[in-house]
C-alpha cells in the first residue's frame, strides 16, 4: 500500500481487498520549545468543547470526556447550572444561584435520586439595624 503524502495532514490511499491497520505517530508543534509524540502521556489534552449562546444571554458549554458529558450553563445574573451525565446513566445536576446557594441532585438509572442543598453561612453577621425595637442579633 502506498500513502499519497506521508507529510500531509490528510492521508489518502487505495483500499486493498484485505483489512488495513493504519498507525499514526505525530509530533505536537510547541513554539515554546520541546515536543511530544503519540507515545507520550499528554496531560495537556483538551476534550472537544462546544459553546452555545442563548437569546437570554446565557451560555452553555458542552464537553465530553471518557463517556461523561458535562453541560455548563452560565447566566448573566451570575448563576450557573452544571449537568453531568455519566456513561452509566447517572445524571448529576448542580445549580448555584448568584448568592452561592447550591442544589445538587443525583439521579441514578434505577430511578432513585438524592438532593443536597448547600447555603453558605456568612463569615460575619451584618451590624444590627439601628432601630430601638431591635436590641441586636440573636443566633440560635
Amino acid at each position: 500500500m502506498t500513502l499519497s503524502n506521508s507529510d500531509s495532514a490528510t492521508i489518502t490511499f487505495d483500499m486493498p481487498k484485505n483489512a488495513v491497520t493504519l498507525t499514526a505517530n505525530w509530533t505536537v508543534y510547541n513554539p515554546g520549545g520541546g515536543s511530544s509524540s503519540s507515545d507520550d502521556d499528554d496531560n495537556d489534552y483538551t476534550p472537544p468543547t462546544t459553546t452555545e449562546k442563548h437569546p437570554d444571554g446565557s451560555t452553555t458549554t458542552t464537553t465530553t470526556t471518557g463517556g461523561t458529558k458535562t453541560e455548563t450553563t452560565k447566566r448573566p445574573d451570575g448563576s450557573k447550572e452544571v449537568v453531568k451525565t455519566d456513561k452509566n446513566g447517572t445524571i448529576t445536576t448542580t445549580a448555584t444561584d448568584k448568592n452561592g446557594n447550591q442544589t445538587e441532585t443525583i439521579r441514578k438509572p434505577d430511578g432513585s435520586s438524592h438532593t443536597t442543598i448547600t447555603i453558605p453561612i456568612p463569615t460575619a453577621l451584618p451590624a444590627p439595624p439601628a432601630s430601638p425595637a431591635v436590641a441586636g442579633w440573636r443566633v440560635q
